[in-house]
């Protein structure tokens, strides 16, 4: 595992039923905590991608930014690594469906929520390129 940095089969299966007991204890703690939970991780979130960021920035190599090789695009395993981070793409740029839901509670519906969506599409594609350049660099 990327964490502990042992790649055996026990590890990654004890670090998986962490993460799911976890996340069972979340799902039925009381609804109070809803807020405190997101907030814990929002941050975690902007303090992994903060952290890579730096990382990137502080390991830069331009040889990494050159071109690909020309047959690249006929490889199945190019476009299964592409599909596979689309995946990953498409749900973060499906997290305004939180406010569309949320959409009856706003005060002013029409105007919020096609702010919120053309934000998040447009900030999601800053952190995205942001992300991926520094990935290139390390």
């Amino acid at each position: 595992s990327y964490i502990t940095g042992y790649h055996d089969e026990w590890t990654n299966s004890l670090i998986a039923a962490c993460f799911c007991l976890v996340s069972m204890t979340l799902l039925y703690s009381d609804t109070s905590t809803v807020g405190t939970t997101t907030l814990v991780l929002s941050w975690g979130t902007v303090a992994a991608i903060a952290i890579t960021l730096a990382l990137g920035c502080a390991h830069f190599d331009s040889d990494n930014l050159g071109s690909p090789p020309s047959d690249i695009f006929q490889s199945s395993s190019y476009w299964l690594g592409f599909l596979a981070a689309a995946r990953f793409g498409v749900y973060d740029f499906a997290g305004y469906y939180n406010c569309c839901y949320a959409g009856e509670l706003l005060e002013s519906p029409r105007s919020t929520i096609p702010r919120v969506v053309i934000g998040s599409a447009v900030g999601v594609s800053f952190v995205f390129a942001a992300v991926y350049l520094s990935l290139i660099h390390i």
